[in-house]
């Protein structure tokens, strides 16, 4: 922490992440494992009125995303770390700063730490069932986890840039899933609507609003943008694309099994890709293309995490950019014992549900604490400059 002036950037043209890379960055950090499971999830606590309830879910999301972009916005080129031993600390007690700050990096990096292991194990739960049901899991995870911690191994913007390049390859999916509900979906089966009474409204919102966690790491990539104040637009655009997709995927899952069948599905989205059929038989077997993209969409978001947990850790500690990759490998085993922990699917899907309760209401709580100590401070200035004057 005795380099952190040194760390904090400075000046526009220092930073590395445009405001494309930094909705890409967002939008990898949302889409994930939920995509594959979200809707049976979701349908399980409105049924029917999943469709709208999604949708609902996201706007409460954009309000998520605006109070941490505005936070961020306040404090430019600064991340987490920073702002927090700046407002917590003073000039003649830095350290009372750095003391302070661990618990609110601990709150966020614990969920970082915990949903890149959920998700790692989902991955390979996934290949397990459907690819590599003779490969182990431990093999799986080693490549899975390593080749996350060669790219968190490496400054942000790199991980910024690889989200750049794969993000068209996410949005591909999109196709496939609206196919199967033109080919075999049911308009029937998404009625009747707006059922749900007041009492069953709120946990159903709530419960569809945590398939969109992973946010958070706007603590951290902001601090590398170029353009801090186009940063609204940027993220709540990311987050208005992950609910279009969200809501086609309910939507075409609702229409090709029904609810009744589609809260038996393991991987409702896997099995939706099944149906699908080119005409002509050109492409057979589109699941292990969707699978393929699917990789990608989970790496990033793995990827994403632990760069955000990295970064953390290098600003906490003061430790020099040199030594991020060796960050990056000591985090690493811990990463992927904590993968391998869950004994089955039951307890990985327990975890799973965990984090998404845990992340929004972390990063509001962090949010919120550190605008009132802001505004405070902004007051107290204003006191003492009117008292001068």
């Amino acid at each position: 922490m005795s380099e952190m002036d040194s760390n904090k950037l400075s000046g526009e043209q220092e930073q590395p992440i445009s405001s494309y890379q930094g909705m890409t960055t967002v939008y990898a950090a949302l889409v994930g494992v939920g995509v594959l499971t979200l809707q049976r999830n979701i349908v399980e606590e409105a049924r029917t009125d999943a469709v709208w309830v999604v949708v609902v879910g996201g706007l409460l999301v954009m309000l998520e995303v605006w109070l941490v972009t505005k936070l961020m916005q306040r404090f430019p080129h600064q991340g987490l770390v920073t702002i927090s031993a700046k407002l917590l600390g003073s000039k003649k007690r830095t350290w009372q700063g750095v003391l302070l700050t661990v618990p609110f990096v601990l709150i966020l990096g614990f969920y970082w730490l915990l949903t890149a292991a959920v998700v790692s194990r989902t991955f390979g739960e996934v290949l397990v069932s459907a690819v590599l049901p003779f490969t182990p899991m431990g093999v799986i995870l080693l490549v899975f986890i390593g080749g996350g911690a060669l790219v968190a191994a490496s400054r942000l913007e790199v991980v910024a840039r690889l989200n750049e390049f794969f993000f068209p390859f996410l949005l591909f999916p999109l196709f496939l899933i609206l196919l199967s509900w033109i080919q075999e979906g049911d308009w029937e089966n998404l009625l009747p609507m707006f059922q749900l009474d007041w009492k069953s409204l709120i946990p159903a919102v709530l419960g569809s609003s945590f398939a969109y966690s992973g946010f958070s790491v706007i603590f951290i990539f902001m601090a590398y943008y170029q353009q801090p104040k186009k940063a609204g637009r940027a993220h709540i655009t990311a987050v208005g694309l992950v609910t279009i997709i969200y809501l086609v995927v309910v939507s075409s899952s609702l229409a090709v099994f029904g609810p009744e069948e589609l809260v038996q599905l393991m991987w409702p989205t896997l099995d939706l890709v099944e149906v699908t059929a080119f005409p002509g038989m050109i492409f057979e077997r589109l699941e292990s293309g969707f699978l393929a993209l699917w990789m990608i969409a989970v790496f990033t978001t793995v990827s994403t995490f632990f760069g955000a947990l990295v970064d953390t850790a290098i600003h906490l500690f003061g430790i020099k950019e040199r030594h991020r990759k060796w960050v990056a490998w000591g985090l690493a085993p811990i990463l992927y014992m904590l993968a391998l922990y869950p004994p089955n699917m039951f307890v990985l899907a327990r975890w799973l549900e965990l984090s998404g309760w845990y992340e929004p209401a972390a990063s509001v709580f962090v949010a919120l604490f550190f605008w009132g100590l802001a505004v405070q401070g902004s007051r107290g200035r204003g006191e003492q400059d009117a008292e001068v004057s």
